[in-house]
């Protein structure tokens, strides 16, 4: 191996993508002969099959419109979740008021038929949580 100072090393060629390449193309590994036949691309090649956790799942007898009714049933949410995002976004105004907006078509109809409500964990933290007044307030209140 030849040492090169640095004035000889900075006025050598250095090799770039587009002009000299590093790799000798006969080196590269080929994964199989090229594709000549258009029979060749239509073959379906067998699907694995996906195991998780407990559920099994064939991929093989699942078709496209299995995953299409699939994903329209994630996008159906039941009424208690939405009662909850209605409940969070309106600052945890609580149930039975959501109910009575409901019923006055404020928000969405299914939410008035709702019997029993979601449980909020915020809103019972802040109900344990909870201070006693120490003393009264020596603002007086005006009318």
């Amino acid at each position: 191996m030849t040492h090169l100072s640095c004035n000889e090393a900075r006025l050598q060629p250095t090799p770039t993508l587009f002009r000299e390449s590093l790799i000798d193309p006969a080196t590269i590994p080929v994964a199989g002969p090229p594709v000549t036949d258009s029979t060749e691309c239509d073959k379906q090649l067998p699907l694995p099959t996906l195991i998780d956790s407990d559920l099994h799942f064939d991929l093989e007898e699942a078709t496209a419109a299995d995953h299409i009714t699939n994903l329209s049933d994630l996008t159906e949410t039941d009424k208690h979740t939405i009662m909850l995002r209605w409940h969070y976004r309106l600052g945890h105004t609580p149930f039975p008021q959501l109910k009575q907006m409901a019923k006055y078509d404020l928000l969405d109809k299914r939410l008035a038929t709702i019997q029993e409500f979601p449980f909020c964990p915020g809103c019972q933290f802040g109900k344990q949580t909870r201070r006693a007044w120490r003393h009264r307030s020596n603002k007086k209140l005006r009318r």
